[in-house]
């Protein structure tokens, strides 16, 4: 992302990694990319306690499914990197009517030009994720 700034001309040649304002989207990106359920975690038990205090007992590789389906986040954010309402031209417009060029505005941009696709992508797209996250939790 920061790159691509770059590279769009948003920041200026003396701006880098560590005076940028995008290291905290950065270590968040780099704390969802990093956990695998592996070969090595496969019989690892971890126990939770129930409200009802019952004992259940996870397998670290199926809490780790869980953590990665939250890289839905960085499909949704490329998807809204790549969209016309995120580039040069929306940002010069933006800057003209003194609006904040973020992913709020690309996503309100997104769903008045095409509302009926962005909905059923987004439904589509939940049902996926949280029929998956059901899926690993029943087992």
């Amino acid at each position: 992302m920061f790159f691509l700034k770059k590279e769009r001309k948003y920041l200026t040649k003396k701006h880098y990694i560590g005076n940028s304002t995008d290291i905290l989207l950065f270590a968040f990106e780099i704390l969802v990319l990093l956990p695998h359920p592996t070969a090595f975690t496969q019989n690892i038990n971890v126990s939770f306690y129930t409200a009802f205090k019952f004992k259940t007992y996870y397998k670290l590789n199926e809490i780790l499914n869980l953590v990665l389906l939250l890289r839905i986040y960085l499909v949704a954010r490329y998807f809204m990197i790549i969209s016309p309402f995120y580039g040069n031209r929306a940002h010069r417009t933006c800057k003209f009517y003194a609006v904040v060029p973020n992913y709020w505005l690309t996503v309100k941009c997104i769903l008045k030009s095409h509302p009926y696709v962005t909905m059923a992508g987004s439904l589509l797209a939940v049902l996926l994720v949280f029929g998956e996250a059901i899926r690993i939790c029943e087992r």
